[in-house]
């Protein structure tokens, strides 16, 4: 059975939700929360909601989900964020198929804010990946995404390229890959996280992936 890992940052307003939604889901013992260098009460509110809590060992949310990996030897993962942009539905669609025995699941948001600063960066990216891999993807870093234990690499990827490095793996390994698409919600929590400059790290992890063996 997958464990759903929430990498959270400082997200003591969203959180609560995100929890609450998720446990109509899944029971507590499935659910991970992965303390990401909070400064604020993250942490607390995980424990009162009794999921599995731990503190990330290396930095951004692909560090994280790789302390959660590490930590948790499960055959299969979701990971979702703690901002509460992904609606129930589209975890839970992703959990189904994931039981159902698929390999890799990625997500793709649908009605994204023309006016996010993050929007080119994000065409850019998908552009540049599809290019590389010969895929038509339209959008590779929606955030919510399921994989088995074999697709994450034996090293910490870099800070922000987890859903690359994860979606390369699988390629490479041939992976049965499915799609669900959704409508992502507004953010609960504060600010978004990602550095307008990670685009650069994304499109050089991307390159690593395609050509580095």
């Amino acid at each position: 059975m997958c464990l759903i890992v929430i990498p959270a940052r400082d997200e003591e307003r969203s959180l609560p939700i995100v929890l609450s939604e998720i446990l109509r889901l899944v029971d507590a013992d499935r659910v991970v929360v992965v303390d990401s260098f909070s400064v604020d009460k993250t942490a607390e509110v995980a424990t009162s909601f009794g999921v599995r809590t731990i503190v990330a060992k290396y930095p951004g949310k692909a560090g994280a989900v790789f302390t959660a990996v590490k930590t948790f030897k499960e055959p299969c993962y979701i990971v979702m964020d703690a901002d509460g942009e992904h609606p129930l539905a589209a975890v839970e669609k992703v959990y189904d198929l994931m039981r159902g025995g698929s390999d890799f699941v990625k997500t793709e948001r649908v009605k994204l804010n023309r006016r996010s600063p993050y929007l080119i960066g994000n065409k850019v990216i998908t552009f540049a990946f599809n290019m590389l891999f010969g895929t038509r993807f339209s959008d590779v870093l929606s955030g919510l995404v399921g994989f088995k234990r074999q697709y994450m690499p034996s090293q910490p990827p870099s800070p922000n390229c987890l859903e690359v490095t994860l979606l390369a793996k699988a390629l490479l390994m041939n992976a049965k890959i499915d799609v669900v698409n959704y409508i992502p919600r507004d953010r609960l929590g504060g600010k978004k996280k990602v550095r307008l400059g990670a685009g650069l790290e994304i499109l050089r992890c991307i390159l690593k992936e395609r050509f580095v063996r």
